[in-house]
């Protein structure tokens, strides 16, 4: 029941999508997109929206039917081409236009995929040469994020005709690995958040402008790093009765700086499963100077978690828990402590076309009490809760534009905040 909500959100906002390629598990889960190769125990599936290829061994397959034609080499010298299907009954079947014949896996000894290439006059369309690939043995699976419409990068001896943008899934950004090795991926953020609370007895009103640095890098194929600089403009105003007070702080924030590191590819029964390791080094002004207006925490945090990314046409499932630690500091002969805190996320996203993406996530957390000096003087944990929507449009090959905005649920989580960012890929 659940692809019938899938295929009627699908036919109700793209209905000139299709999908070429589709395999189905002997669980009942479905698969649209492209396959890539196959050998005698895997295929290597594409999902048309998917942060990862996908391996598929036959013997979860229960049925595959692909439009995209393969010459096959057996180790007896023969060679067939052709479509693919299978089933677990018949096997693996390759048809033409002028046979059909069924293969047995265990005798194929290399696949290479057949290349059409399409020209047009001025009269018609027609299909002028077909390039066949050099036979050459199964290349394997790469382990770094390949995206979504773009196939090529198996030691490029698998052609799928004129390569396609990647649609920018900026909101998979630090959920998983994107990047290959050596890539470098640069972003700038410009910000705003007011926040604004009153009381019976005063008003307190505080304004950050923030413009955040930041750069992702492959590392390895499992691997990604990254940090990220922010330089913020802090505006606070404190009043009441008697007497109001206002300050600013223009400097740098805290820096955040970590990893990201594949555990497990997605596949048909599973998610992919990343691991995600953060420091944040209190780099900013801290708030146990005294002063109203402040860029940092004044505490060192490092956080672990783990990321989930499930893609289910036409869209991105994806979501993580993490814990962390805020190391206690010492400010004037006074030592603050925190502790523990917890987050969670869960986000949906849709990668539109080549040039578009929407996102939303609803983000959640714990934090601890502050202790100062061993007594917590009336202060509470909190549990903020946060919603944002964002997109992603792609300018030009190289340049990505990310507006977002995020809304607070709840009063430990604060007001709005709204955000615009530029991003660009270096090779």
């Amino acid at each position: 029941m659940k692809y019938l909500l899938h295929l009627f959100i699908l036919c109700l906002f793209f209905p000139n999508v299709a999908f070429s390629d589709t395999v189905i598990s002997k669980d009942g889960d479905k698969l649209n997109g492209t396959l890539i190769s196959f050998s005698q125990i895997t295929c290597i599936f594409a999902p048309m929206i998917a942060a990862n290829h996908v391996e598929i061994e036959w013997k979860n397959v229960k049925s595959l039917q692909s439009d995209s034609e393969f010459i096959i080499d057996l180790d007896g010298g023969d060679r067939v081409s052709g479509k693919i299907s299978f089933t677990q009954k018949k096997g693996l079947e390759v048809s033409s236009l002028q046979n059909r014949a069924n293969i047995n896996l265990a005798h194929l000894k290399s696949v290479s995929q057949i290349h059409t290439d399409i020209h047009s006059n001025e009269q018609n369309i027609k299909k002028s040469s077909v390039e066949i690939e050099t036979i050459s043995p199964i290349p394997p699976m790469q382990n770094h994020s390949e995206r979504y419409l773009n196939p090529i990068g198996h030691s490029g001896e698998i052609t799928f005709g004129e390569e396609q943008e990647e649609p920018p899934l900026t909101f998979l950004r630090g959920s998983t690995v994107q990047l290959a090795p050596g890539e470098i991926e640069g972003r700038i953020l410009f910000s705003y958040q007011p926040n604004h609370q009153t009381s019976v007895i005063g008003d307190n009103q505080i304004r950050i402008f923030t413009t955040g640095l930041s750069f992702n890098v492959g590392l390895h194929d499992r691997v990604e790093g990254f940090i990220n600089i922010p330089i913020s403009y802090v505006k606070a105003r404190e009043g009441n009765l008697l007497e109001s007070s206002r300050d600013t702080d223009f400097s740098l924030g805290d820096i955040v700086f970590g990893s990201t590191t594949l555990l497990k590819p997605e596949t048909i029964s599973w998610p992919e499963i990343d691991l995600h390791l953060s420091v944040t080094a209190p780099t900013g002004n801290s708030p146990y100077e005294g002063n109203l207006a402040y860029t940092g925490n004044g505490h060192w945090v490092a956080d672990v978690g783990l990321n989930f990314i499930r893609s289910t046409e036409p869209a991105i499932l994806f979501g993580g828990i993490s814990a962390g630690y805020i190391f206690s500091t010492t400010e004037h002969a006074v030592k603050y402590k925190y502790g523990w805190k917890a987050d969670y996320h869960f986000g949906l996203g849709f990668a539109i076309n080549d040039t578009l993406s929407v996102s939303s996530v609803l983000q959640g957390g714990y934090r601890p009490p502050r202790l100062i000096d061993g007594d917590s003087y009336n202060t509470f944990s909190q549990d903020p809760l946060n919603l944002s929507f964002s997109m992603a449009y792609r300018l030009n090959s190289n340049i990505v534009v990310e507006p977002s905005v995020g809304f607070g649920l709840n009063e430990d989580a604060g007001s709005s905040m709204f955000s615009l960012g530029f991003s660009r890929k270096f090779n």
